[in-house]
């Protein structure tokens, strides 16, 4: 039991360090998103009718508007990408692979802050928002 223990410990620990160990600036990691989202996942562009504007506030300047349809555009990304689990849940494996600077505590606070929240798309607006704004990681 007291291997798991240290093994689970050295895990968490090389996680947290690794993702604040990127190379990458906030720019081009947001930069690659974009592209991948307008890439693997238009529809989620096209079905939520997000503007060009909603769109580089959000890529280009790490603002989240306000809108039913940007919040519900996000919603359409986390699915398409399998960032959130079948039963709804955040899917931390993923998030941690695949976004640089992201780590499983970053994930712990920012799903704190939604596990009461009902709606799909405020969900995931404001844990997105909460992962790009924690402790200034991005800027």
């Amino acid at each position: 039991m007291m291997i798991f223990k240290i093994l689970l410990v050295i895990a968490v620990t090389y996680s947290f360090v690794y993702a604040y160990e990127s190379k990458k600036s906030t720019k081009e990691i947001f930069d690659h998103w974009r592209r991948l989202s307008e890439k693997d996942h238009p529809e989620c562009i096209k079905a939520w009718n997000v503007s060009e504007e909603d769109l580089d506030r959000y890529f280009r300047l790490y603002e989240f508007p306000d809108k039913r349809n940007f919040k519900c555009f996000m919603d359409c990304l986390y699915k398409g990408f399998n960032l959130i689990n079948k039963d709804g849940t955040i899917n931390r494996d993923e998030l941690v692979k695949g976004f640089e600077k992201v780590s499983n505590e970053m994930i712990e606070y920012c799903n704190a802050r939604i596990v009461t929240k009902t709606d799909d798309c405020e969900r995931i607006h404001e844990f997105a928002d909460c992962l790009v704004h924690y402790g200034h990681v991005y800027f």
